[in-house]
């Protein structure tokens, strides 16, 4: 399911798909998909001025499943209104 939301999301938006061999961007990409897919999951569809916390057991498994090779997360950024 994340494979195919992070097709569709790469589509969409004109998001470049990785090289092969790119598994930095892939698993970056795999694990905003993942986030996405939780709060959907969660609590339905949200919009720009409506954010949630990820709960940190969520993040730390979508981490564990997709990690950065560097180590190297972002976290949350607030979106200027």
């Amino acid at each position: 399911m994340l494979e195919l939301g992070r097709l569709q999301h790469n589509e969409r938006w004109g998001e470049p798909a990785p090289a092969a061999g790119d598994v930095e961007l892939l698993h970056k990409q795999l694990r905003y998909q993942a986030y996405r897919q939780y709060a959907l999951w969660w609590w339905g569809t949200l919009g720009r001025s409506q954010r949630r916390v990820i709960p940190a057991c969520v993040v730390c498994a979508v981490r564990r499943a997709h990690p950065s090779p560097q180590g190297f997360y972002v976290g949350f950024n607030a979106i200027p209104m």
